[in-house]
């Protein structure tokens, strides 16, 4: 689990990333939004305190969302267009999962996110369930 540990950014900006354009076709991430984090770089800070692990998230540039988690726990969250989401993160060998599912909008999109690392990389990759589109990426430790 201590892989996880430390602060990555993305290799790529957003837009630029394997099946980009085919994951958002799908996804119910408003107009708006997708011009909003457009070329922009994410970054990710994981770190943890016994049981307790605290996610800081961002794109370069606009606020950095806190969450504080235990694995296992469902969270609520809110995206960055307002919409209330639920996320439940989990670790099966040395994979990293994260199951999103919308609360606000019941018909909107849940995702299935997993990350693996080796040495100072994290592979990304994120589904949509139930349309089949997925993205991937890296993300390098900084």
């Amino acid at each position: 689990m201590s892989q996880f540990v430390g602060r990555w950014r993305a290799e790529e900006v957003s837009g630029q990333v394997r099946g980009y354009a085919e994951f958002i076709a799908v996804s119910d991430v408003p107009v708006n939004v997708q011009e909003m984090v457009k070329g922009k770089f994410a970054i990710l800070e994981l770190s943890r305190q016994g049981n307790t692990w605290m996610s800081k998230s961002s794109l370069e540039g606009m606020p950095v969302r806190i969450h504080e988690f235990q694995l296992g726990q469902e969270v609520e969250s809110e995206r960055i267009d307002g919409t209330i989401q639920n996320f439940t993160n989990t670790i099966e060998g040395d994979t990293w999962i994260e199951e999103i599912k919308p609360v606000s909008d019941p018909s909107g999109n849940s995702t299935l996110t997993k990350r693996t690392v080796s040495g100072d990389v994290m592979d990304v990759n994120v589904t949509i369930l139930g349309q089949g589109a997925s993205m991937s990426f890296r993300m390098l430790r900084l």
